[in-house]
């Protein structure tokens, strides 16, 4: 029976295979650059260039979003509500709120 991996040695065993392979197609790349097979203008290498930076910039981000330490849930507060400020108590010739008595009711 074949020993399962760890996390890490998956992760080092496909990181390497994508990489290679990644690289060799980006060396495949340069053979475009012969101008007796092939025409093209700076704005296209520079087009090219630009996305290959441009996802590569992405992975990067990836990574390195997934790296930082993970925060901890923030427990709830009300917005815009001074912490220190007393509650309001209300004017005697304030209307109560409907079905609210003198008595104390259970939830």
């Amino acid at each position: 029976m074949a020993e399962e991996l760890t996390k890490r040695q998956k992760f080092e065993k496909l990181a390497t295979n994508r990489t290679d392979k990644a690289l060799q197609y980006i060396e495949r790349l340069k053979n475009l650059a012969n101008t007796d097979s092939y025409d093209y203008t700076p704005e296209h290498v520079t087009q090219m260039i630009g996305a290959l930076k441009q996802k590569i910039d992405e992975v990067d981000e990836v990574f390195q979003t997934a790296m930082r330490p993970k925060e901890a849930p923030k427990a709830f507060q009300f917005s815009g509500i001074p912490q220190n400020e007393a509650p309001q108590e209300p004017t005697e010739d304030a209307e109560p709120d409907e079905g609210e008595d003198d008595e104390e009711q259970p939830f």
